[in-house]
């Protein structure tokens, strides 16, 4: 049904009037608010204003979703700037949304209900689809439409005489195909390059295509929002000043896809998507040959995002000019130029002149990480504390401050620095266990440690400590009497006693002690279910307990911690018998595996040592992971061996390759200003990789590691004797024992071979 409008007369009034409705109506909006919206919504024409002034004058704000397309507009803009407003709702499936572009006869309803609307079965392929044509009964789809065009339209054309569908020529009102209608426009010679363009830019030396117009002939002034002298992409009208390239993203409005009030532009069939919705063509990428979506198009041609990333981060001499630039063009013999020599932009950091990969702003990373460092560790009086120094100088120092800026943005951690630039001159250890337990403060902490701010501690025993002090406050308190003194001075005594003696305590070591303190709790809170207490006790509660679950193998060291202070009277928890592997890799599935350490170049290099030390020597990965360089043995710059127990052991040249390759793609951790040891490094490069981190690794690359590393074990106890295995891989006397009699080998025959050689 046509809508018929009627006509008005001008009211140079109507404006005011509909501001004074939607003020009143929207509690908190403002008239200069008001307006803004209005003109971001483009309801400025005297149409768009009788239907909104009709429909607030008659319903009000409400209901929305059956009021004119222009109050729609106004509530995705003001629903942005934060104003209570009532919901919309799609009139057919009820769905919220701001965008009900499509009418019905109940109310307005989305794009997607509207298309459903027009689905049903094809006249000509009977398949149920969306129908765009409906000169038949029941309609027909897009492609029998396009497949059967209609005959009327159908015929040769005027320019190139070929029988095709035609259409209206604006200039001469002939009809002519799609093609001749997009090339009829006047072919002119740029003054500027001298190339023949359709389109053109008429200037003071005359006709230049538009190429040579956006790098060469636009008008260079001061940017009215970033202040600098620049090429202007948007001149300035009555509203807003000029904008360079930078500052200029394109017209705002809301999205018909997402209904967000971003930049984009206008679809073909009259919608506006953003950025982020519109559809990118496929395009030949000049640098990789392949067809992908374009990140920008240079001299060179087209790029896509890998390439345009890879590109501008590896700058190169230029031989046109001699300096060091990114190179985004060619010369006439083809050979690559940087982008001011190609008549393009320039990639050259305008803070320090670093060339390369521009962040933000046109300054590369490294100005923006300093930037962005200094103002979070600034205190009230714009200066940076003497004991936070080296932490900026630890972030600042780096070679990949992306990753920085990255970890900075996260809100807890900008929390964190906020943290120490209120309190540097008491930071300590102790300030920081005051703080949430968090993922960003124990990375903060080992920085600080790495930047010789905090001294050195045994991070891992402290962190159960700080986890029993806050597990005793969850505890009743006659459980408590007794968790605390067996956590305190059984459990972390214990600890530390071992810290001392043989290092810094590991993730699982950890996480073992904090188990039998758990366990201690559960079973005190299972006595109490049953009624029971710890001198009621028997050996028969004892083992039905044991029957309840895996935990129980951990209540042994508080049963001989009750049964020492006497709490308890003759109570054993029996230990798990230990039982030898039982599953292998047969020495086909070991050596195919080994072999694809060796010669896969795909594979990551870490997860390639790992696997082969693991295959070849039967080393446990928790044992890989604090492999240092100085446990390499090297003979002029090149791994010859690698030491696990007393000897090194010898390496074979194919591992020592891969091994050397590990040390020298290293490089230098992206948070510290110390030269890395480690062979596997993590996050910050003083502390290894985690243990999940570099399984998950292994096995998405097929490496069965535990498996693999019982079959190596298998193979060198059969061929060595326990006492010499036990030396040269670091081991126990009494598992390497417990590997020769899995062998079932006697080793008699090695006394005689060394008695008759003696």
């Amino acid at each position: 049904m046509t809508r018929i409008r009627q006509r008005r007369e001008p009211d140079p009034f109507l404006a005011d009037r509909v501001v004074a409705r939607l003020t009143a109506l929207v509690p908190g909006l403002t008239a200069s608010t008001a307006h803004a919206a209005m003109e971001a919504a483009r309801v400025t024409a005297p149409v768009s204003l009788w239907a909104l002034e009709d429909h607030l004058s008659a319903h009000g704000i409400t209901p929305a979703r059956s009021g004119p397309l222009q109050l729609l507009k106004l509530f995705a803009i003001l629903d942005v700037e934060g104003y209570d407003l009532p919901a919309t709702a799609c009139a057919a499936c009820g769905r919220r949304t701001r965008v009900l572009s499509h009418r019905q006869d109940d109310g307005r309803i989305c794009t997607p209900c509207s298309h459903r609307r027009y689905v049903r079965r094809c006249e000509i392929c009977k398949e149920i689809k969306r129908i765009t044509h409906a000169g038949t009964q029941t309609g027909i789809c897009g492609n029998c439409r396009r497949r059967n065009p209609d005959p009327e339209r159908v015929g040769p054309c005027t320019r190139c005489g070929r029988v095709q569908r035609l259409i209206i020529c604006k200039d001469d009102g002939s009809l002519r195909c799609l093609r001749c209608q997009a090339q009829g426009r006047p072919l002119r010679a740029c003054t500027d390059c001298g190339a023949l363009a359709r389109t053109q830019k008429i200037t003071d030396i005359g006709p230049v295509c538009p190429a040579c117009y956006r790098e060469r002939h636009r008008p260079r002034r001061v940017c009215g929002r970033c202040g600098r002298s620049r090429l202007i992409d948007r001149r300035a009208t009555t509203d807003q000043p000029d904008l360079c390239n930078g500052c200029y993203r394109g017209a705002e409005g809301t999205c018909s896809r997402c209904g967000r009030f971003r930049p984009g532009r206008k679809t073909p069939h009259g919608g506006f998507r953003c950025e982020g919705c519109l559809p990118r063509p496929l395009r030949q990428c000049a640098g990789c040959q392949r067809r992908r979506t374009v990140q920008a198009v240079w001299p060179i041609g087209p790029v896509c995002s890998s390439c345009y990333n890879t590109i501008r981060k590896h700058p190169a001499r230029c031989p046109n000019c001699a300096e060091t630039r990114v190179l985004t063009g060619t010369d006439a013999g083809g050979a690559r130029i940087c982008g001011p020599c190609a008549g393009a932009r320039d990639y050259t950091c305008t803070g320090c002149g670093r060339p390369g990969h521009t962040y933000a702003d046109q300054r590369c990373a490294w100005c923006v990480l300093d930037e962005r460092v200094s103002d979070l560790l600034t205190d009230d009086h714009g200066t940076i504390a003497a004991q936070l120094r080296p932490l900026h100088a630890a972030l600042t120092n780096t070679d990949r401050p992306e990753s920085v800026l990255t970890w900075i943005r996260r809100p807890r951690t900008r929390t964190l620095f906020a943290f120490l630039a209120a309190h540097p001159d008491d930071l300590s250890h102790e300030l920081l266990d005051e703080l949430p337990a968090v993922q960003q403060l124990h990375y903060l902490r080992k920085l600080l440690v790495l930047a010789d701010v905090l001294p050195t501690r045994d991070e891992h025993l402290e962190r159960t400590r700080t986890w029993l002090n806050q597990t005793l406050t969850e505890l009743p308190p006659e459980h408590r009497q007794l968790v605390q003194p067996f956590g305190l001075w059984h459990v972390l005594h214990r600890a530390r006693r071992r810290s001392h003696q043989f290092g810094p305590r590991t993730v699982q070591a950890a996480a073992k002690d904090r188990r039998y303190i758990h366990t201690a709790a559960a079973f005190l809170a299972w006595l109490d279910t049953h009624n029971l207490t710890l001198p009621t006790i028997n050996q028969q509660h004892i083992d039905e307990w044991i029957d309840t679950g895996p935990a129980a193998r951990h209540l042994r060291p508080f049963i001989k911690w009750t049964n020492q202070r006497r709490l308890t009277t003759a109570l054993d928890v029996p230990n798990r018998p230990s039982s030898m592997p039982s599953r292998f890799l047969t020495d086909e599935q070991r050596w195919t595996q080994l072999r694809r350490c060796i010669v896969d170049t795909t594979m990551p290099t870490k997860a390639r040592v790992a696997g082969a030390l693991v295959l070849l020597f039967g080393i446990a990965l928790t044992r890989v992971l604090y492999l240092t360089t100085t446990d390499v043995t090297f003979s002029k710059d090149v791994p010859t061996g690698i030491t696990f127990g007393k000897q090194p052991i010898p390496l074979p040249p194919k591992v020592a390759a891969i091994v050397a390759k590990l040390i020298n793609d290293r490089g230098r951790p992206a948070l510290s200003n110390h030269e890395p040891h480690l062979l596997f490094p993590g996050r910050p490069a003083t502390t290894p990789i985690t243990l999940q981190a570099l399984s998950r690794t292994l096995t998405r690359n097929g490496i069965t590691a535990h498996l693999g590393r019982n079959a190596a074990m298998l193979d060198l106890a059969a061929d060595i004797p326990a006492a010499v295995l036990a030396d040269l891989l670091g081991m126990s006397a009494s598992t390497t024992h417990k590997w020769n009699r899995l062998t079932s080998r006697d080793w008699t025959h090695y006394l005689q071979a060394r008695t008759d050689t003696t």
